[in-house]
C-alpha cells in the first residue's frame, strides 16, 4: 500500500485519525509537563529557600503577610501568630546578614512595629517577641529606618466616594476586607450586577473559558473549609465566589486558563468594588486533587475546570481595616530592552 494511499485510509477514518491526534498530542503533553517539572525543581520558592535571597524574600513575605492579616481582622487577639513572628525575625537576621535589599527589610519592620504598637497595653504577652525584635534592631544600620506598616484605616464614605473619581483612585481605594457589615444589602443583585460588568475582560482569541459559582450558607462553610487560609474570619463572610477557567478551550498552552481566569477575576474584584461591595480574594492552590474532585462531584462543577482563586463577598462596614501590604516601586520591576 502507498503512502498517499495510508494517508487517505486514515483522514477516512476518523476513529484512527482521532486516535494518531490524540497520541501525538499526549506525547507533546508529557514533553510540557517534563520541562515545566523541571523548571519548578529549579526555580520553586519552595526549593533552596535558605540560600536563595529570592527564596528568603518568599518566606519572609509569607510570615510579615500573617502579620498583616491578623492586624486587619475585626478584633485582633492578643499575642497572636507568635511562633509565626520569631520564625519571620530570624529570616529577616539570615537575609540582612547575606546583604538583602535594605528596602525590603525597612518595609517588615514597619509591619513588625504596627504589631509590637498594637500590643502596647499587653507587652507582658509578647516578650520574647520583643526581645528577639530589639536585638535584630540593634544590628541593624541606623540608615535603615522602619518605614510605616501594618494596616491601614478608611471610612466607607471615603471609599466608597472614590469609586466614582477617575480610574487611578479607584485603582487605589480598592482594599481587601477581612471583615463585612451586610445588613440592608440585595447581595445577590450587587453580585450579578458586578458580574454583567465583569464580562468585559479579554482573553486569548475571545475563548471567555470564565465560569463563576456563587456559594451560601451551609454551602459556602463547606467550601471554606476546603480552601483553609480563611478561619479567622470565616464567619464574616456572607457569599463567596469560586472562579473557574474551562480547560477545554485551549490547546497545548497549558498557563493560559489561569492568565484568562486571573484577568477575569481582577476585573471582577474591581467591579464588585464599583457596586459598592468589599472583597478579598482567597487563593485556590492549596485544595488538592482529591478535594477536588470531591467538590466538583457535590456540587456538579465539571472537572475540565481549572480552580482559578475564590472571592469572599461582603457589605463593607463604617469603619474598615485592611493591610497596608506595601507594593515594590515600579522601577524596581520595568526594564527597557532594544
Amino acid at each position: 500500500m502507498s503512502l498517499n494511499k495510508i494517508k487517505l485510509f486514515i483522514l477516512s477514518s476518523p476513529r484512527i485519525y482521532n486516535l494518531i491526534q490524540n497520541s501525538r498530542t499526549r506525547l507533546r503533553l508529557v514533553r510540557i509537563m517534563w520541562g515545566e517539572m523541571f523548571h519548578l525543581f529549579r526555580y520553586s520558592g519552595s526549593m533552596n529557600e535558605l540560600t536563595s535571597l529570592s527564596s528568603l524574600e518568599t518566606q519572609i513575605l509569607l510570615r510579615t503577610h500573617g502579620v498583616e492579616k491578623g492586624l486587619s481582622l475585626r478584633a485582633p487577639r492578643k499575642g497572636f501568630g507568635q511562633k509565626n513572628i520569631l520564625e519571620l525575625i530570624r529570616y529577616l537576621d539570615n537575609y540582612r546578614k547575606r546583604g538583602g535589599n535594605d528596602e525590603f527589610i525597612r518595609i517588615q519592620c514597619g509591619i513588625l512595629d504596627a504589631y509590637i504598637q498594637y500590643h502596647q497595653d499587653s507587652p507582658e504577652s509578647i516578650e520574647k517577641i520583643s526581645s528577639a525584635y530589639q536585638a535584630f534592631r540593634r544590628d541593624l544600620d541606623d540608615a535603615i529606618p522602619s518605614r510605616p506598616g501594618g494596616i491601614i484605616a478608611f471610612s466607607k464614605e471615603e471609599n466608597l466616594s472614590a469609586r466614582k473619581g477617575d480610574f487611578a483612585e479607584f485603582a487605589r481605594s480598592r482594599h481587601s476586607m477581612r471583615y463585612f457589615d451586610n445588613a440592608g444589602i440585595d447581595m445577590e443583585g450587587a453580585i450579578k450586577k458586578a458580574l454583567d460588568l465583569a464580562q468585559c475582560s479579554p482573553s486569548a482569541c475571545n475563548r471567555q473559558p470564565q465560569r463563576v459559582y456563587l456559594f451560601r450558607g451551609s454551602a459556602k462553610d463547606e467550601m471554606l473549609a476546603f480552601q483553609q487560609g480563611s478561619n479567622a474570619f470565616a464567619s464574616e463572610i456572607d457569599s463567596l465566589l469560586l472562579v473557574t477557567a474551562n480547560q477545554s478551550r485551549y490547546c497545548l498552552d497549558i498557563h493560559q486558563p489561569y492568565v484568562d481566569g486571573g484577568l477575569y477575576a481582577m476585573n471582577l474584584l474591581y467591579s464588585l468594588h464599583y457596586y459598592g461591595l468589599g472583597t478579598i480574594p482567597l487563593s485556590a492552590g492549596m485544595i488538592t486533587a482529591a478535594q477536588r474532585k470531591k467538590m466538583c462531584r457535590k456540587w456538579n462543577i465539571p472537572m475540565n475546570e481549572d480552580l482559578i482563586l475564590l472571592i469572599a463577598v461582603g457589605g463593607m462596614p463604617q469603619d474598615c481595616r485592611s493591610n497596608l501590604s506595601r507594593r515594590n516601586p515600579s522601577a524596581g520591576i520595568f526594564r527597557v530592552i532594544q
